[in-house]
C-alpha cells in the first residue's frame, strides 16, 4: 500500500471537481465519503455505516461497496483500517491522486 498525504477536504473536493472522466455516481459517493471525515483540515477518521450510506443514497450496499472500492483504487480515498471482518465500519482518510 503506498502511503499518501492526508489532504484536507476543500482541496480534495477541488482536485475531484477538476478531474474529468470521473463518473456522476462515483462522483456522489466519493463526496459523500467526503461528508463522513472527522477532521475536515486532515480528511481523516472517515467511518461510514456503508449500509446506513446505501440507504441514504438510495442504491443497493454491494453498489457502494463498488464505489468505494474503485474510489480507493483510483487514489481518491485511501483505506487506513480495514474493519470488515470486526463488524464495525472500515476507516479511509481523503487522498488526491498522483499525476
Amino acid at each position: 500500500m503506498t502511503i499518501r498525504k492526508p489532504v484536507g477536504r476543500l482541496e480534495w473536493e477541488r482536485a475531484l471537481r477538476d478531474t474529468p472522466g470521473i463518473s456522476l455516481p462515483l462522483h456522489g459517493v466519493l463526496l459523500t465519503m467526503a461528508t463522513y471525515a472527522a477532521d475536515i483540515e486532515t480528511g481523516t477518521d472517515i467511518r461510514p455505516s456503508l449500509s446506513a450510506m446505501a440507504g441514504r443514497l438510495e442504491v443497493h450496499r454491494s453498489t457502494l461497496t463498488r464505489h468505494v472500492a474503485e474510489g480507493v483504487r483510483l487514489g481518491w480515498l485511501e483505506r487506513t483500517e480495514d474493519n470488515g471482518w470486526h463488524g464495525k465500519p472500515s476507516v479511509y482518510r481523503l487522498t488526491i491522486p498522483r499525476g
